[in-house]
């Protein structure tokens, strides 16, 4: 492997490994060899490093066949490190099966009520995870065990059920704040990130200021039936410690953060910070961002990625922030999205199963040829360590924008799901619908939307503690 490698090298430098009789030929190729030693003693240094962060559990000459299901971002991503498993399991083969998004779940679902016809290996969305947590999936309690302070607390929520473990953590949404430096200095407002308001009291003031001069803070809409509950309430909770339910699956709406966070949205709306003019994320909403309509993007890591594409020409004109806290030393990171991945208990190569999920994301470099490959923002901390998040990106004005949003998940507090979770967004963005609307009180909105998730979590068995 290592020779393969010094010899993809030296056809990369076009290099003979026979030497000139010319002298000044000679010099000059001797230079090149020091040059390639060099090199390969580097890789084959890396070769090292990369062998001693994954040992076999298994006799890797076993033959078998691994089928994933998954949707297509997933299933790309979960692909990555099938050459280099490859490497040391020869002979292990992969069936890849790509659903739709929704029809991946569904169809889970139906495989796992039969006792059959599912995949090995299955990705679960974070929200989704718990309706399938102890209902066909391996238990991995203990196997996940020495790994559970090298993940973001938020991931030891999802694929979770009684206190019990179903879903290797697989990436993370470290959310942060990316507003634009231009407009900010325009209005005459600090642009450097390193004076980015601490507070959210600070923040409002910095939309009042960015409101005097026709521009908007934030931008939501009413439209979508999960777009205030997903991308700002559950934020928000998640920033205070709290959520939809705690761990036991009590619900929490109604309490303070609950409160908290709700007040705030609507101090935001209240003071006409807010462009409510297009769906968000969509061609409207991004033609306002690329105007500079709006100045800011609560949003998670891939939406940086989102911003690359869907507003190119503003490259170097955004800069990303921590989240203001609530209170002065508060936390200033939250979470959006994420994904689990599952081992079916029908699978018949569980241990072999759990052998490339533990290659792919819980080594140093598998989450990194993951995220090389699909763009997939890694929640395993170790993978920090790799020197592509200290890359300066340019459309961040040359801010090193992986390494803040792997600070900013080392962070993020834990969140709890529930089986009812998809459904209960809707009850939560109804509910923060008719608060920003003024058709109800935050005390109302939200005691009405508890109750409606009450009855949901009975309708799966789950009562109140």
């Amino acid at each position: 492997m290592r020779w393969e490698v010094r010899c993809k090298l030296c056809e990369r430098l076009k290099l003979s490994t026979s030497v000139s009789q010319e002298p000044k030929e000679r010099m000059s190729q001797v230079k090149k060899l020091s040059v390639l030693m060099v090199l390969c003693m580097l890789v084959l240094v890396q070769s090292t490093a990369l062998a001693s962060d994954f040992e076999p559990l298994l006799d890797t000459n076993i033959k078998a066949e691994l089928t994933i299901w998954g949707w297509s971002q997933s299933l790309k991503a979960l692909s990555a490190n099938i050459e280099a498993f490859n490497e040391i399991y020869p002979n292990v083969t992969f069936r890849l099966v790509e659903l739709p998004h929704k029809e991946h779940h569904m169809r889970l679902l139906t495989a796992m009520a039969a006792r059959r016809g599912g995949p090995d290996i299955a990705p679960l969305e974070g929200v989704n995870s718990n309706q399938y947590a102890g209902r066909g999936l391996v238990d991995l309690t203990e196997k996940l065990e020495p790994y559970r302070d090298q993940f973001p607390a938020v991931k030891w929520g999802e694929g979770y059920s009684n206190g019990r473990q179903y879903g290797v953590p697989y990436d993370v949404g470290p959310t942060v704040i990316y507003y634009r430096a231009d407009i900010f200095e325009k209005v005459g407002l600090d642009p450097d990130p390193e004076n980015f308001p601490k507070t959210w009291d600070e923040l409002l003031e910095v939309g009042r200021v960015l409101k005097e001069h026709g521009y908007y803070l934030f931008g939501w809409d009413y439209i979508a039936p999960d777009t205030l509950s997903f991308y700002y309430y559950r934020t928000l909770l998640n920033q205070l410690g709290s959520g939809f339910y705690d761990g036991n699956g009590k619900v929490l709406l109604g309490e303070e953060p609950s409160r908290k966070a709700a007040q705030l949205m609507l101090d935001m709306v209240n003071e006409g910070l807010i462009f409510t003019d297009a769906e968000y994320r969509q061609p409207g909403y991004f033609s306002a961002l690329e105007s500079g309509d709006i100045a800011a993007v609560l949003g998670a890591s891939w939406f940086g990625g989102i911003l690359k594409t869907q507003a190119p020409r503003t490259e170097g004109l955004w800069r990303i922030a921590p989240m203001p806290a609530f209170e002065p030393g508060g936390v200033r990171t939250s979470n959006q999205g994420g994904t689990t991945v599952a081992i079916l208990e029908q699978s018949k190569n569980k241990e072999l199963a759990w052998e490339y999920l533990r290659f792919s994301l819980l080594t140093a470099e598998g989450p990194i040829r993951i995220y090389e490959y699909s763009g997939v923002f890694p929640a395993f901390f170790p993978a920090y360590e790799s020197p592509i998040f200290d890359e300066p990106d340019p459309f961040f004005g040359g801010q090193k924008a992986m390494r803040i949003w792997a600070d900013q998940a080392k962070d993020i507090p834990l969140y709890y799901y529930m089986p009812t979770s998809p459904e209960d967004d809707y009850v939560v963005n109804a509910a923060l619908v008719d608060i920003l609307l003024g058709n109800a009180t935050i005390e109302e909105a939200l005691n009405e939307a508890k109750v409606k998730i009450i009855d949901n979590l009975k309708n799966y068995g789950i009562e109140q503690p």
